[in-house]
């Protein structure tokens, strides 16, 4: 869970949402700030100034991207011959 959290304050401050407080410590973020900076992100945007439809789609290609590379072979490895 704190991974997808983590992802989600990526997602913030690309689009520059991160409160200031939060954007100062980005990316030293502590755990135990984590679900709170995520709140407060969501809680500060304004369906009528921010696209939130734009907002999703990066956040769906951020998990996809983390997929891909945690399905991934590790660099210099090779899979088992089959």
């Amino acid at each position: 869970m704190d991974f997808n959290l983590r992802r989600a304050i990526e997602t913030f401050e690309h689009a520059k949402l991160l409160p200031p407080k939060a954007a100062k410590k980005y990316p030293r973020i502590r755990n135990s700030e984590v679900a709170g900076i995520v709140q407060d992100s969501v809680k500060a945007m304004d369906a009528a100034v921010e696209n939130i439809p734009e907002t999703i789609q990066i956040s769906h290609h951020n998990r996809a991207t983390a997929r891909d590379t945690e399905s991934a072979e590790p660099l210099g490895c090779t899979p088992p011959s089959q």
